[in-house]
């Protein structure tokens, strides 16, 4: 009896992992509605434009490298943001916690920081006020250390009129990257 019972058990997990339920339905912002409705595949709306999911930054950043990741170079951090939606102002703040870290512990030392102790920022910007697809764009030269992983922290705060506030929209988030520093030059990731 326990034979069959674990041949029928076998048989419905194959079945069950074998079963090919089609790609998740994304959500759509139904204006006329106030809320939300899944489409489907066969959908018009559904294109390259539709939202995979509901929820966005008020302010999405972009972060790029330009320079040769190389031992002692020096290379330029650019941030890019675009508005989603009306902002009040904000702060960006990067940071570099593996070079704290590193300045922390001191020369030829395991790098380490103190647990609940700020990382102090390297750059600190105020967000303007700005409209809905308005841009803000900042850079930053910073110097690489030895080859290594390093690590870039972006905060971000990003506020908005207090009546046009959304469930779905993220005012505070951060955005990370690592530096991968090499001596034939390295990558983001």
């Amino acid at each position: 009896m326990y034979q069959f019972r674990k041949l029928y058990l076998m048989m419905a997990l194959t079945v069950v992992a074998c079963t090919d339920y089609g790609p998740v339905a994304p959500w759509v912002a139904s204006p006329e509605q106030g809320s939300l409705e899944a489409i489907g595949s066969g959908d018009a709306r559904q294109d390259a434009d539709a939202m995979a999911e509901p929820f966005r930054h008020r302010l999405a950043i972009e972060l790029s490298v330009d320079g040769a990741l190389v031992p002692n170079g020096t290379v330029t951090l650019s941030l890019e943001g675009t508005a989603t939606e009306k902002l009040t102002g904000g702060e960006v703040r990067l940071m570099l916690p593996t070079f704290s870290a590193m300045g922390h512990a001191g020369t030829d030392k395991y790098p380490s920081y103190p647990v609940g102790k700020d990382i102090p920022a390297v750059a600190n910007w105020e967000l303007p006020g700005m409209d809905a697809s308005g841009t803000w764009k900042r850079s930053i030269e910073i110097s690489l250390p030895d080859k290594g992983y390093y690590q870039v922290t972006v905060l971000v705060t990003a506020d908005a009129p207090d009546k046009e506030l959304s469930p779905f929209v993220i005012g505070q988030y951060d955005l990370e990257r690592w530096l991968l520093v090499m001596d034939g030059g390295g990558i983001v990731t």
